[in-house]
């Protein structure tokens, strides 16, 4: 099907214009779309937060992984090996980080880290991917004929949805000019050369496979609709084949090292995610856009994660479907098969999504290698461009009883629903009233004007809602105070307690993901885009292999706590990144624990037995003993006593961590519960293990004599 593409007009260079305007103030301010609030306000300096929004925690993804990793990339002087890290891992992950390599030839988006300070070129890495995200789908919808207005206003709709805010998407802004490229009338080597370069770039500015093979659907069910010709013209697939050969190859080099790993994952390698979990009300939104969220706090209504329930949506579909000419689109056959074949591809995917329908489904279009949400980008770009297809051949009908229609199937029946569906009440509907009494007049005032300029109207209305209710959710957070940590007394007691610290680890259960790390410190809580095995098996060498492999071979966030035993809550999850380890495992060891020597005493044998004696060694007139005691943690009011008859000297006490003891008590609070001890005689003649008993001190049961020694 072709389509009569409009020229570019006031409207398109107006548009353009706000764009680079917008982008030059937001760049000169400084500023970031980053809830690093959270972390700011944790530290003690919540003055430095956004100076306009409000932080949203729910966006961890951001604030607390991508945007400190940020941090550690500049910490680092753009290497790729994290040495400020406790982990020392390699950044080159699917995070988009500042490195200095090669693959920056692909990243435009970064190359002002390398010309300017970190917050300017952090501000500038956000502006240059939102403008040129919305650049892109103007240019993409005019190429499907829409005019200047519509082009506009279904750009800043896609733009300003759930799924892209909710998501903190900007990295998606190769998409649109992907898809641009696709439908021009280029020449085929032309296209080759555009998508060898941007295709990587798209690929590496969010290298996430299940979005990437949406997207890819979605191309070919747009292209399938609207240029049936393309799949018979052999230069245009040539030049696709090129694209997708020199990103492949791109991807791999990068990721060489990092792909072999994360294919054996347990997460997210192996995850298998079955059709039917995502709640029918959360479906519903790609046409009620705002049914299952409450705006006046951004709470999601029907217990599941708020980012899992952004959809591409807005009220543009249902107003299409309201304003639609049905005879005249059934006589236009061209449109009527691009509509049928992207309504279709959308029940498609929203069947995986809300129905138990067979897997063999999700087995052929990938849609089980990631939760069925994911496939909201896909459906809502589908879903407007079927609207935009109908607007752009003059298949609507804006006469007053439709906008009528409109207003009582759109915003009115989302009131009614939402409140029918969820315990709100009017009260807890607030901002979607306003949004029934904004839409109610502005479709007087559509009525009311000329039938010429009834379409303008309602297109700056469905816009206008989308702009405010979801523009709103990202707040405008300078970027100075990202990479110059406020000075706090909260900052400075944890640069105190590190530098307190053997070997200057930072053991802190508050702060989470990389943050601790983004602000230079050797935290163990942390971010690792890959697993670490060899690293943990140091830490953990007695756990059980299938235990340890479904534990820590998973991309994860390590978080510290007080818990006996190593997890990961969520194994079985579809969201299972979390791994909490016991903090003592981490702990330096002090050897702060005491030695008392003194005579044999009749009542050590009313003491309980306890721990164990492993090994003694007799070297001369000295005797080292190794062994265990049921302590747990390290402290100074532990201690040993050793009985003897004879006149001996202390020569040392050292704590040896023990992890099997730890394992074997399903506790790791005993993983330094190990000892080595020195003795010497002050005669010079050699000491039998026999004449000497150890009573062990402050242990949780009190005293006990090790080995069961200890009776004269």
């Amino acid at each position: 099907m072709s389509v009569e593409r409009p020229k570019r007009n006031l409207v398109t260079w107006v548009f353009f214009g706000t764009l680079a305007l917008a982008g030059f103030i937001y760049v000169c301010l400084g500023l970031t779309p980053s809830s690093y609030g959270v972390v700011l306000a944790q530290l003690g300096a919540p003055e430095e937060g956004p100076i306009l929004g409000t932080p949203r925690p729910i966006r961890s993804d951001e604030w607390a992984v991508i945007t400190p990793l940020f941090q550690a990339a500049v910490r680092n002087g753009f290497r790729e090996v994290n040495e400020t890290s406790f982990y020392r891992e390699d950044l080159r992950s699917v995070f988009p980080l500042p490195l200095k390599n090669w693959s920056l030839f692909f990243r435009p988006q970064l190359w002002a880290f390398f010309l300017t300070g970190a917050p300017t070129a952090y501000s500038i890495y956000f502006a240059f991917l939102i403008c040129a995200s919305l650049a892109g789908y103007h240019l993409l919808f005019r190429e499907l004929g829409a005019d200047e207005l519509l082009a506009a206003s279904t750009s800043v709709m896609v733009f300003f949805s759930g799924f892209i805010q909710f998501w903190g998407l900007w990295s998606l802004a190769g998409v649109p000019w992907l898809l641009l490229i696709l439908l021009k009338p280029l020449a085929w080597w032309r296209k080759a050369l555009l998508f060898a370069w941007l295709m990587p770039a798209t690929a590496l500015a969010h290298p996430y496979p299940p979005l990437i093979v949406d997207f890819a659907l979605a191309a070919l069910v747009l292209m399938l609709a609207t240029r049936r010709d393309w799949f018979r013209s052999p230069g245009e697939i040539a030049a696709a084949a090129i694209g997708g050969i020199v990103t492949g190859c791109v991807v791999y080099a990068y990721f060489a090292r990092l792909i072999p790993i994360m294919l054996n994952t347990v997460y997210p390698g192996h995850r298998i995610v079955p059709p039917g979990t995502v709640p029918g009300s959360v479906a519903a939104s790609q046409i009620f856009p705002f049914l299952t969220v409450a705006l006046s706090g951004y709470r999601e209504l029907v217990g599941v994660n708020l980012c899992e329930i952004g959809t591409i949506g807005s009220f543009l579909p249902l107003l299409t479907l309201c304003l639609t000419r049905f005879r005249d689109l059934w006589h236009n056959r061209p449109v009527r098969i691009a509509v049928i074949i992207l309504v279709s591809a959308t029940v498609v995917m929203t069947l995986w999504q809300v129905a138990p329908v067979p897997r063999w489904m999700g087995r052929i279009f990938l849609f089980d290698i990631a939760g069925p949400e994911r496939l909201f980008s896909a459906i809502g770009l589908l879903l407007t461009f079927a609207s935009v297809l109908l607007w752009s051949n003059k298949l609507v009908a804006l006469r007053p009883a439709r906008i009528l229609i409109f207003l009582l199937a759109g915003p009115v029946a989302s009131l009614i629903l939402k409140t029918r569906l969820f315990p709100l009440g009017l009260s807890g509907c607030k901002h979607d009233i306003a949004i029934c009494c904004f839409v109610l007049g502005g479709c007087v005032v559509a009525c009311c004007s000329r039938a010429a300029a009834r379409g303008a109207v309602l297109l700056i209305i469905v816009t206008t809602i989308n702009l405010f209710e979801f523009g709103r959710f990202n707040p405008l957070q300078p970027a100075d105070p990202i990479f110059d940590v406020p000075e706090t007394a909260g900052f400075d007691w944890l640069r105190q307690e590190e530098a307190s610290t053997p070997g200057h680890i930072m053991l802190d259960a508050h702060f989470v993901g990389a943050t601790l790390n983004g602000m230079g410190f050797r935290a163990v809580a942390h971010v690792l885009p890959a697993p670490q095995l060899a690293f943990f098996r140091k830490y953990f060498p007695a756990m059980n292999a299938a235990q340890f492999n479904l534990i820590f071979n998973r991309y994860a966030h390590i978080q510290l706590c007080g818990d006996p035993l190593p997890n990961a809550p969520l194994a079985s999850g579809r969201e299972a990144d979390l791994i909490r380890l016991p903090m003592e495992v981490f702990a330096p060891v002090r050897n702060s624990r005491r030695l008392s020597l003194g005579g044999v005493q009749r009542q050590a044998c009313l003491i309980p037995a306890g721990g164990a004696i492993e090994r003694t060694t007799p070297q001369g007139a000295q005797l080292t003993i190794e062994g265990w005691a049921p302590w747990k943690g390290e402290n100074a009011t532990q201690g040993i006593r050793t009985l003897s008859s004879r006149a001996l000297r202390v020569e040392t006490l050292f704590t040896v961590p023990r992890p099997d003891i730890a394992e074997s008590m399903n506790d790791y609070g005993y993983v330094k519960s190990g000892f080595r001890l020195r003795l010497s005689s002050m005669d010079g003649r050699p000491i039998r293990s026999e004449e000497i008993s150890l009573i062990a001190g402050g242990t949780p049961q009190g005293d006990v004599r090790l080995g069961g020694r200890g009776c004269p």
